[in-house]
Order: structure tokens, then C-alpha cells, then sequence
């Protein structure tokens, strides 16, 4: 799959000086349709609402041997999340990046096979998509620290990659869910992905997906997943979807229907027709977040 991070040609192998490096730490997934990023974020854990439970960059302070002892928290914090017996090494590291007189160290662990992570409240790092920073500015219903967001949010070339071939960034995933009262179900979807299911009576087998993790909540266990959106609005009058074969292959030919019902409810509000636009990323118990 052709593409290049812009920001790794734009940062400086010397080392800038500051008490405090922050780590971008982050993997390049080109399993799907097209390439994304994800970022290993750190969930300052409950505590009573003494401190703010929420998600922050890692980071590490000014000391001898940077890079190596950089490195091996990364290796640290990897063990931690299950990823054991994995190699991280020096050609990792891809420099510095400093913006507003803050220093982050970039490390590229694309590398590693991240997928099936079973994550807990109590899970101390996570993998974040940029659009969970930017635009949902949570996960799972945890909150992302307001420093993080102005950081993504100011330098938009810190989450694009780009097509080398047509010039053009390639688009970013958002994140979606699925729900399941079965564990075997929920650690299958991790490792496979989404399964097509038929769920309304109206029409056949389709991947269905919800956009908003609360109303995945009446379930058990949960899928978080990336998916490439690629289709149009379809406003449903009713309470169910009804919209038949026939009427999404004519009109609505892209690869999903984003479905807004007017009347509340629990149901799918994505509809996806192809396997390859959407990736899976974790999977959680409703118990273990709440």
C-alpha cells in the first residue's frame, strides 16, 4: 500500500532540549482499504474524582540515554497492553517534533500486530484514532485531555497520510461500534471483524455499525472498530429501517448508508456493504468501562 507520513520528513534527529518529552507513539494499520494511523494514548486511572480520569500522551522526563530509555518504556507499555514478545529498536525512532515550546518524540511501531486488544477501564494505555481526538474527543466515553486536542486539531499533518501516486491525503476512519451479549461472539469480531447479520426484515445481509458508543450500552460486550464512511444520508420516517434490496443497490450504490432515523432508538445507524473499509481495534466488556 502506497503512502508516506508527511510529519516524519519534517522533524529534527537532534535532540531539543526541554524537561518534559511527550511521545507520539504511533502505528500505521494497512490491513483495510487504505492506511490509517492510531495512537497509544495513556488513561490516567480513577480515582475517586481526585484527579480527572482521562486520557493523555505518554511521556518521559529529560535524562541521559533519551531515545534508549524512550524506547524501552514504549516496550514496557506494550507488555502492559498483552503485546508481548515483540522487538522494538532504534530505527523506531523518527525524531522531534516541537510545537508551542513542547517537545514530542515520535516512535513508529507499524511493525507490531495490534489487533484483538481486550481494553478495560483499568487499562493504562490504549490505541486512539485521530478522529476520536479531533472529533468525538473521547473514548469509549472517557475523556481526552484538552492539550492533546489542541495539539491534534492545530497540526492536522500529525493524523494524514498521503497517496504518493495521486497526491492527494488519504481520508481519516471514524470510530463505530457493535454490541453482543456473548464473549466468544465479541473476541470473534475482534480477530474477524463485524460479521453480516441480517437485522431488519426489510432486506438482506448487510455489516451494521453504530455510531455513538451509548447506544451500544444496552449490551453486554462491545467492538470498537475503524470504518472508512463512504456514502450518503438516509432519513428513515419510521422506527426500523425499511429500505429493500433493490432501492439501496439503485439508490444508494456506495459502500454504506448513514441512517438517521427521526424517532429515537437503539437501532444500526450504518449500513456497510464491503468487508475491506472497516478494521477492528478493541474489545471491551460493558462492566469493565462503567
Amino acid at each position: 500500500m502506497e503512502y508516506t507520513y508527511i510529519l516524519e520528513n519534517k522533524l529534527t534527529k537532534n535532540i531539543y532540549e526541554s524537561s518534559v518529552y511527550y511521545i507520539l507513539c504511533y502505528h500505521i494499520e494497512t490491513q483495510g482499504k487504505y492506511p490509517f494511523l492510531q495512537f497509544i494514548m495513556e488513561k490516567i486511572p480513577y480515582c475517586n474524582n481526585i484527579i480527572k480520569e482521562q486520557f493523555v500522551l505518554p511521556h518521559i522526563n529529560n535524562q541521559e540515554n533519551l531515545i534508549e530509555n524512550t524506547l524501552n518504556k514504549i516496550s514496557n507499555l506494550l507488555v502492559t497492553m498483552g503485546l508481548n514478545n515483540v522487538i522494538i529498536d532504534e530505527s523506531m525512532y523518527k525524531g522531534i517534533f516541537v510545537y508551542d515550546d513542547l517537545a514530542y518524540i515520535l516512535i513508529n511501531i507499524s511493525e507490531i500486530k495490534i489487533n484483538a486488544l481486550y481494553l478495560s477501564r483499568n487499562s493504562l494505555y490504549w490505541f486512539v484514532l485521530p478522529t476520536e481526538i479531533i472529533n468525538v474527543r473521547q473514548v469509549c466515553g472517557f475523556d481526552i485531555d484538552e492539550d492533546v486536542i489542541k495539539l491534534f486539531v492545530e497540526n492536522p499533518q500529525i493524523s494524514i497520510l498521503k497517496n504518493v501516486s495521486l497526491k492527494t491525503n488519504y481520508n481519516l476512519p471514524d470510530v463505530v461500534y457493535t454490541g453482543c451479549d456473548n464473549i466468544k461472539t465479541a473476541e470473534f469480531n475482534a480477530i474477524f471483524g463485524n460479521i453480516k447479520t441480517r437485522s431488519f426484515k426489510s432486506c438482506g445481509k448487510y455489516y451494521y455499525f453504530n455510531r455513538l458508543f451509548e447506544t451500544i450500552l444496552t449490551n453486554k460486550y462491545i467492538n470498537r472498530y475503524a470504518l472508512f464512511i463512504e456514502g450518503n444520508l438516509y432519513i428513515e420516517k419510521s422506527n426500523t429501517f425499511s429500505l429493500t434490496d433493490e432501492s439501496i443497490e439503485m439508490l444508494y450504490p456506495e459502500n454504506s448508508i448513514i441512517i438517521c432515523y427521526k424517532n429515537n432508538t437503539q437501532n444500526p445507524d450504518i449500513l456497510v456493504k464491503k468487508y475491506d473499509i472497516f478494521i477492528s481495534l478493541s474489545y471491551h466488556q460493558k462492566t469493565t468501562l462503567l
